[in-house]
């Protein structure tokens, strides 16, 4: 049974005003999953980065939220975790850390921010055990090495050129005529090497890829094969086996640079091929080890592995990502735990740790009512499970499974679909639990119900302006259909009997809107009383909706956020009761202790929230488990 943090707070004092309480919170050791992502988008080089101690005794990871971890190499033990901040002056508004090794016996670091439009840029170093920083002046590191730094061996570009420094001794080389590099490293004896690619594309800074090879006197042009290659992202590192380096491909199918990771290649000091991985295996970054031996990459922006230099091979992870958590009971969630190496496990938290039932690697999970079964998906394979584990049945979906649910009589199930190359809005499947296909009416709503319901839209309100309705369907036949409104944003109740809807005001006609919330009985269609809530802020981009429903369908969580074609924001959460269509008071922990903002390579996770069938609430922020209890 794998160790995990967990906190009972029940004797926490709340007022007895509050709607809930927190009860308890764990937290999975490792990074939240997607949180190295990188500084401009979602591909290349991961952000945050790695570094080891002298004696490749521990490794240090930080990714873009600042939690910096200190890990047992030899093992993967985690030792240590803290929030790294960043030196004060640095800005307003989020603030990058990138890790860049050591400065004597201090972790270095730059922080990047914007204050106005004006970008702010620090070098600092932070004490590996306080975090305290003290700011290095007048020097500024990069991937093409330090210029100003108190080093006695550097080397950087300048122009066409790229230029040695050894002590006293200055060397330069000029860069063939149509390479651009990228990427330059120093090599223990003074050697150089860069990474480069051949008459770029002007946009995309894409083609074919060379590794420069310089002694001092000539420069070797080795050739890194047909593929072409991105210098918009690239590391490079001198080790006692070669040159080992991560270069991000070109997409042959969208013209922008592959999304699934980089390829990371080994050669040697005289520039022959010793291995290289695809960029499906999802690896972004390489930080060899001191003794040459291993190095640490990132797989899938979420995980730390340790990987063997000699072949590149898997050997470990550095803790675990938490992919999917779905409540059992309060305090007991499922997880499907990513562990490194395309490995992972469907584990069961508690108050004892994590009890592994499973050892797949899954994308998403889901529970029945009364916790006797579950259901797994990796890409379009579908599992049902009992609670040992034990595969029951299996299906094959259509396409890549998004999203899984029991229907309410625990009968059948439905998932999430994406089909084919199609990344719109995922079509709705449904089997029974013995494995046969059910054959639902067009547009079905997920997750399934029992009358379907399906969704119509058109053109025809005000103005030719967009609106929606939803029909019920029993063997063919219709027995409701809803008024036609802006939208309509589903939620249904796990017990199956009531429809949780959010929509725009109908009397709401500016930015930010006023919604309203209210149940619709699946059986009749009739509404129960309409909750209008008014939006906190004046931000036109806010939206509100419902974050988790309870199985009854009377408590719906309430979520405030915002977001446009760059990143997003969580003002906060509001309890609500549907059933009396009112606001519940909510404890200032949950209503905005939550709240933040993320995206343009800020990758801070998205909490995600969901009821117990006992009423218990729980809100997972990445790794962290909170666990509310609703009256």
């Amino acid at each position: 049974m794998r160790k995990l943090t967990f906190i009972l707070l029940g004797m926490l004092s709340l007022s007895v005003a509050s709607a809930a309480r927190l009860t308890a919170s764990q937290t999975v050791p490792g990074h939240s999953a997607g949180s190295f992502g990188s500084p401009g988008s979602e591909v290349g080089d991961p952000s945050g980065g790695v570094a080891w101690s002298a004696d490749g005794q521990r490794v240090y990871t930080l990714d873009t939220t600042g939690r910096l971890l200190t890990w047992e190499a030899q093992t993967g033990k985690l030792l240590a975790q803290r929030q790294q901040q960043a030196p004060v002056g640095q800005g307003k508004g989020l603030v990058l850390l990138t890790l860049n090794g050591w400065q004597s016996d201090r972790l270095r670091l730059q922080a990047r921010s914007f204050n106005g439009e004006k970008e702010v840029n620090q070098d600092f170093t932070a004490d590996p055990v306080t975090g305290k920083t003290t700011l290095l002046k007048g020097c500024s590191a990069g991937q093409t090495g330090a210029k100003d730094c108190p080093q006695t061996k550097t080397v950087r570009l300048s122009g066409d050129k790229i230029v040695r420094q050894l002590g006293t001794e200055k060397a330069t080389v000029t860069v063939p005529a149509g390479l651009k590099v990228g990427a330059v490293a120093l090599g223990q004896d003074g050697s150089v090497a860069a990474l480069a690619v051949k008459q770029p594309d002007k946009y995309t800074y894409d083609g074919p890829a060379y590794l420069l090879l310089w002694d001092g006197e000539t420069l070797k042009s080795v050739s890194l094969g047909t593929r072409l290659m991105s210098l918009q992202e690239g590391q490079l590192a001198w080790t006692a086996q070669g040159w080992l380096f991560s270069m991000s491909m070109h997409d042959m199918q969208t013209g922008g640079i592959r999304s699934d990771g980089q390829m990371v290649a080994l050669y040697t000091v005289s520039g022959k091929r010793v291995w290289d991985t695809s960029p499906q295996v999802g690896l972004r970054g390489v930080w060899p080890s001191p003794d040459g031996q291993t190095f640490l990459s990132i797989r899938d922006g979420s995980l730390p592995e340790v990987r063997r230099l000699s072949d590149g091979a898997f050997v470990r992870g550095l803790g675990e990502a938490v992919v999917a958590a779905v409540p059992v009971r309060q305090g007991q969630a499922l997880l499907a735990l990513n562990s490194g190496g395309g490995k992972g496990r469907i584990a069961l938290s508690g108050p004892s740790g994590l009890k592994t039932l499973s050892d797949l690697n899954v994308d998403s999970l889901a529970v029945n009512n009364d916790a006797t079964r579950f259901l797994s998906s990796t890409g379009n394979t579908i599992r049902l499970h009992d609670f040992s584990g034990k595969v029951l049945q299996t299906v094959q979906a259509k396409g890549e499974v998004r999203a899984l649910a029991f229907t309410g009589d625990n009968q059948s199930f439905s998932a999430a679909v994406v089909l084919g190359q199609d990344y719109g809005s995922p079509v709705t499947a449904a089997w029974t639990l013995a494995g046969g296909s059910l054959k639902l009416p067009k547009d079905g709503v997920f997750p399934l119900t029992s009358p379907v319901i399906t969704r119509s839209q058109d053109q025809n309100g005000p103005q030719q302006s967009h609106r929606e309705r939803l029909t019920a369907w029993q063997n063919g036949k219709s027995l409701w259909q809803s008024a036609w409104r802006v939208t309509y944003r589903l939620s249904p109740s796990a017990d199956g009997r009531w429809l949780a809807v959010s929509s725009q005001s109908p009397n709401s006609k500016s930015d930010p809107v006023q919604m309203d919330f209210f149940r619709l009985n699946v059986i009749t269609g009739k509404p129960s009383k309409t909750l209008t809530v008014a939006p906190t802020t004046k931000d036109p981009n806010s939206a509100q909706g419902i974050a988790a429903l309870s199985r009854t369908g009377q408590y719906a969580l309430i979520l405030e956020g915002t977001g446009d074609a760059c990143g997003w924001g969580l003002y906060g959460f509001r309890l609500s009761d549907l059933s009396t269509g009112r606001v519940l008071p909510t404890p200032k922990a949950l209503g905005q202790g939550y709240q933040r903002f993320g995206g343009c390579g800020y990758n801070v996770p998205f909490v995600k929230a969901s009821f117990a069938p006992d009423n218990s609430l729980l809100l997972q922020d990445g790794n962290r488990l909170d666990w509310w209890q609703v009256p």
